[in-house]
């Protein structure tokens, strides 16, 4: 337990080892669906702290998935303008399956900022659902919810 302002707060050991997180944190992130943790800073650091954690060797293909979502979502920020084939290179170093790359790469072979946007959309949302259905992400959520039951 730790003390803020005169209050004990009891804090819970994170998957990564430190002991930041409250039970309403934990609580919270348990919630989230797959796209919301996702985007939310602290809940995406725990899953990849829990995928760091429980592998063995090279990095699954949900934590390869994750750092692709997360720079297709770089990619599509305002200031970025149109994306190049460079930059899909560097997709497909991180594991953007090949289906998915040959899309992307028709698309920017337009230059149309629009539909590149909407390919790289469509790229999130097949890598999250991949990621939804993986055993890790399963995994994941029973350790979230042990967590929650030593509460």
């Amino acid at each position: 337990m730790s003390s803020y302002k005169g209050t004990a707060v009891r804090l819970l050991k994170c998957f990564c080892g430190c002991q930041d997180m409250t039970p309403e944190e934990v609580q919270r992130i348990y919630y989230l669906t797959l796209q919301a943790t996702l985007i939310d800073r602290q809940a995406v650091k725990l899953f990849k702290s829990y995928l760091q954690r429980n592998r063995c060797g090279d990095k699954s293909l949900s934590e390869q998935y994750i750092e692709v979502y997360e720079l297709c979502g770089e990619y599509m920020k305002p200031h970025i303008g149109v994306i190049t084939l460079d930059e899909l290179d560097e997709l497909v170093d991180l594991g953007l399956p090949r289906e998915l790359e040959k899309e992307l790469n028709e698309q920017i072979k337009t230059g149309d900022s629009d539909k590149i946007t909407r390919c790289l959309l469509r790229v999130q949302g097949t890598l999250r659902n991949a990621i939804e259905e993986s055993e890790e992400y399963k995994g994941y959520r029973d350790a979230l919810a042990e967590k929650l039951s030593q509460l």
